[in-house]
């Protein structure tokens, strides 16, 4: 419970990309423009690096914990990704999170359907939560170059 707590200013983040990417694919911005201005995959991993970073130079934890919070951020992020390719599968509206490069799926002449783009985004969290994990785990062994709580 602790790790969400300190969580919280990552989730305002992502809650922001979130509502961001809907309203920029939803409005019709082109995908290759907009996406970098709301990516949650690198937001994810640059929170994951520096949550564990901080908890290891300000709150004294272990390497263990940077990456249970890595895990538990691109947890998040993933599940946040999958619920809105749910969301606008099922409102049949075009987003960032339904687009074809978004799924992985650029190169293929047929449309994807519903469960394959769940399929995707799942192959999606398990990867992302691995390389988040990985992330909280090298933030925290860089922690040590941070001053020490002012």
């Amino acid at each position: 419970m602790s790790n969400l707590k300190l969580a919280r200013l990552y989730l305002v983040l992502l809650a922001i990309f979130v509502v961001g990417r809907w309203i920029l694919g939803v409005k019709g911005l082109p995908y290759e423009r907009g996406n970098p201005i709301f990516s949650i995959v690198p937001m994810t991993l640059i929170s994951s690096f520096f949550y564990g970073a901080f908890i290891r130079r300000w709150a004294k934890a272990s390497v263990g914990r940077a990456i249970a919070l890595g895990l538990i951020l691109g947890l998040l992020g993933q599940l946040a990704i999958m619920a809105a390719t749910a969301l606008s599968y099922q409102l049949s509206v075009d987003t960032y999170f339904n687009h074809r490069i978004a799924l992985n799926a650029e190169k293929l002449e047929r449309a994807i359907g519903f469960s394959e783009a769940m399929t995707r985004r799942f192959t999606g969290l398990i990867v992302n939560c691995v390389l988040n994990m990985i992330a909280g785990a090298v933030g925290w062994a860089l922690g040590a170059t941070l001053p020490e709580k002012p």
